[in-house]
């Protein structure tokens, strides 16, 4: 199934990857009233040709007073002929127990 035309793709984490995940991170901790998160480390990164590129990026954060550590997912769309910024589509973070 994953082989069909337009079907997100695994891809390597390089820096675009990195720095998409930068910008949900930063937005997600202004937005919120929770402990800001840090990035622990990116377990997966998935890419999908839409009217654009969208970013899949699953990845584990940790709250940086508590240090808890979650689960998170990250979904971003690219389309740079409309805005240099990507959009965040989606960002998920629960509490690892």
């Amino acid at each position: 199934m994953s082989n069909m035309c337009g079907a997100p793709k695994e891809a390597e984490i390089d820096d675009e990857v990195k720095g998409f995940l930068d910008i949900a991170l930063t937005s997600h901790n202004s937005e919120s009233n929770d402990e800001k998160k840090v990035l622990v480390k990116i377990i997966k990164v998935q890419k999908q040709v839409v009217a654009g590129l969208k970013i899949i990026i699953d990845f584990i954060a940790e709250s940086e007073q508590s240090k808890k550590q979650h689960s998170c997912q990250a979904v971003l769309l690219s389309q740079p002929w409309i805005n240099p910024q990507p959009q965040i589509i989606k960002f998920e973070a629960n509490p690892i127990e």
